[in-house]
């Protein structure tokens, strides 16, 4: 089974990823439905189509963003969504050296040749969030997070390899409705 897309959380001024395993987050935090929005895979490490940002601000926990793969029908989202929410869109380009075929949702750069040899090319991805201004969770449980050496690949000049990386700090964060403990 592929390996799933970590959410994250803010604290203490470093962007920390959350061990999935030690998440009851689920309950606390709102449902696509309860948002209003309805999403799609991305791809197999993301089957939810979501990757959500929490921030821990004044001894509280809050939804910060969530990083969304819309479905089609969600694609004219802005009738959809509360009008005080924040809308974060960010292209990205990443370079690519195989061949396949082009889709909507995957465009390419230059990308293969007409006698079929690829070139080096790029993949366009459009990084589609939507920021929540005021949601303040009343989740009680513990949270382990962990914060990586690359924190993200995208600032860094070429890809990173990123198996086996240990974590060079680990906390266990503690809640009773909300508040830090």
């Amino acid at each position: 089974m592929t390996m799933q897309d970590p959410d994250y959380v803010f604290f203490k001024g470093k962007r920390w990823e959350i061990n999935d395993a030690s998440s009851s987050l689920d309950d606390a935090v709102p449902s696509n439905e309860d948002l209003g929005i309805e999403t799609v895979m991305e791809n197999t490490a993301n089957w939810s189509g979501r990757v959500d940002t929490y921030c821990v601000a004044d001894d509280h926990l809050y939804l910060l963003k969530s990083n969304v793969t819309l479905t089609d029908e969600f694609q004219d989202w802005a009738k959809y969504i509360d009008p005080k929410w924040g809308v974060e869109v960010i292209k990205r380009y990443e370079p690519y050296t195989g061949s396949g075929e082009v889709t909507p949702k995957n465009k390419f750069g230059r990308w293969i040749n007409e006698e079929g040899g690829s070139h080096l090319g790029y993949w366009v991805y459009t990084d589609f969030s939507f920021v929540f201004p005021d949601k303040r969770l009343k989740f009680t449980g513990q949270l382990d997070i962990e914060t990586y050496p690359s924190l993200d690949p995208w600032t860094w000049p070429f890809m990173c390899d990123d198996s086996g990386e240990k974590p060079y700090e680990s906390v266990r964060l503690t809640f009773e409705d909300g508040k830090l403990c």
